[in-house]
């Protein structure tokens, strides 16, 4: 790999990183807000365990950031989470909004993953697979939820 594709590589980690962290961060917060709006106990249980995940991972993106040669200005564009909801939004909403942001980390999550596979930064590697597999898994949950909900996301 030559030296200027290699640190282009790196950038594009470290932004990738820092994209992940600030998504994490926003959606921990949000995720708890949710929990406190939603109405069924099982939905507002699914994003307190979203926001705790959340939490967690965020912790395993400061580390690999702290690794990493040189961190990123700025990251990419991401979907808003709701910075503060509505006290009336139904469960069929914050669902929707989970599930798009949930959607959207899971791509971020795929691309760092390719670009550390591409630079050899295996354990870092490791820990996004890691973090793209609960990803993954909260997304299931969420389509769980909805389906449970009987396509209330129709009305939307």
């Amino acid at each position: 790999m030559d030296g200027l594709k290699e640190t282009s590589l790196h950038q594009l980690y470290a932004a990738q990183l820092l994209e992940a962290r600030s998504f994490e961060a926003r959606a921990a917060e949000s995720f708890h807000d949710m929990a406190m709006v939603a109405t069924d106990e099982t939905v507002a249980s699914l994003f307190r365990a979203a926001a705790a995940e959340s939490s967690v991972q965020l912790s395993r993106v400061e580390r690999l950031m702290r690794v990493a040669e040189r961190p990123a200005e700025h990251g990419t564009a991401s979907p808003d989470l709701p910075p503060d909801l509505a006290p009336n939004a139904t469960d069929a909403e914050l669902l929707k909004t989970a599930r798009d942001s949930v959607m959207h980390q899971i791509e971020v999550y795929e691309a760092a993953c390719d670009t550390s596979r591409r630079l050899g930064e295996y354990m870092a590697l490791d820990v996004l697979l890691l973090n793209l597999d609960e990803e993954q898994s909260t997304a299931a949950a969420l389509a769980w939820q909805i389906s449970r909900q009987g396509g209330m996301l129709r009305a939307i």
